[in-house]
């Protein structure tokens, strides 16, 4: 699992670069396919965006929602969607998704995208899942498949150092971690975390070639 300090600047900075499509265009495309797909399927209701971060995914999100919470675990990055997403339906909370004080089936969406699901280790990857299908009727987790050039090239334009590719998962020198999944691998991971869950897997591509799905889970 990812041995990041996700409240450190350096973190910030990554993440920052990641939404410029001039520096970060693999970055960006993926983004873009998550965008399409929220439009989509992540509408008319109420959204909580686990790992919120700088915020913009949930001020997409609030297009087509009645109301979107985002919820991290950085004060930082918290601070900053405040001071910076101003749309009256979004709010922002500190804390962590992996133990929410909300009340089952709150929300009709709960998204948690930007691989984000494969930072984890496995017994962390389940405890998610049964919490965010806990407190959502519908629960979308992106995660990548592609292995090989593709994507290790988005994390070198991120600013990563020493990107390689060891054991199914993309690890850096300043202690990325990203898991590389494969379809059927998740399916058992969410059938593990939440046996009442139905799935539909729908794939995110780049540049023509499939970077990975976006996990649509029924509780």
């Amino acid at each position: 699992m990812s041995e990041l300090d996700y409240t450190h600047s350096e973190f910030i900075i990554k993440l920052l670069k990641s939404h410029d499509a001039e520096i970060c265009p693999i970055r960006k495309q993926f983004i873009d396919e998550e965008t399409r797909y929220f439009k989509n399927h992540v509408r008319g209701g109420g959204v909580l965006v686990a790992g919120s971060g700088l915020g913009l995914e949930a001020k997409t999100l609030s297009n087509f929602n009645s109301y979107v919470l985002g919820i991290d675990n950085n004060p930082l990055l918290v601070s900053l969607s405040q001071a910076y997403i101003s749309e009256p339906n979004v709010r922002f909370m500190l804390g962590d998704f992996t133990g929410l004080p909300i009340p089952d089936l709150e929300f009709d969406h709960a998204v948690l995208n930007y691989g984000t699901i494969g930072n984890f280790g496995s017994q962390d990857q389940k405890r998610i899942i049964k919490e965010l299908t806990r407190v959502a009727r519908i629960t979308h987790i992106d995660f990548y498949t592609l292995q090989g050039g593709l994507r290790l090239e988005m994390y070198r334009q991120e600013g990563w150092s020493g990107v390689q590719e060891t054991r199914g998962a993309v690890i850096t020198a300043d202690g990325g971690y990203s898991q590389t999944f494969q379809d059927s691998e998740f399916i058992d991971l969410v059938k593990l975390a939440s046996e009442k869950s139905g799935i539909e897997l729908h794939p995110l591509d780049v540049s023509g070639i499939q970077f990975g799905y976006m996990a649509k889970i029924y509780t």
